[in-house]
């Protein structure tokens, strides 16, 4: 009788040691893995920084570009509209000449 309580007390033993072993094991694994999860996700997340960053350098090239010309546009728009108080005033100079010249040429008819 002893000697079976002996057995089930060994096995008891191996058992919860195998088991204790086991749980280790396996906590390690899902450690291992979950690391594994997070070196890909900030892979992942430092990829996508990347992309973002390209995009942005080449946006802001684009944007600085586009600043440069609405200024040369701003520059020759001032002078085309300075031209078109220069002409209008002319123009107008030009009617008062003809209104003089047919005026004229009613008196004398």
């Amino acid at each position: 009788m002893d000697s079976g309580i002996l057995a089930v007390g060994t096995a008891l033993v191996t058992g919860i040691f195998t088991w204790i072993a086991g749980s280790r094991n396996e906590r390690a694994k899902i450690k291992k893995t979950s690391t594994e999860t997070e070196g890909l996700h900030l892979g992942n997340v430092d990829k996508a920084v990347g992309i973002w960053e390209k995009l942005y350098d080449k946006l802001k090239i684009e944007l600085d570009e586009v600043h440069e010309q609405v200024k040369v546009l701003i520059g020759e728009n001032a002078k085309l509209h300075k031209e078109v108080l220069l002409l209008r005033d002319e123009n107008s100079k030009l009617q008062k000449d003809v209104n003089k010249l047919t005026a004229l040429v009613n008196q004398t008819q």
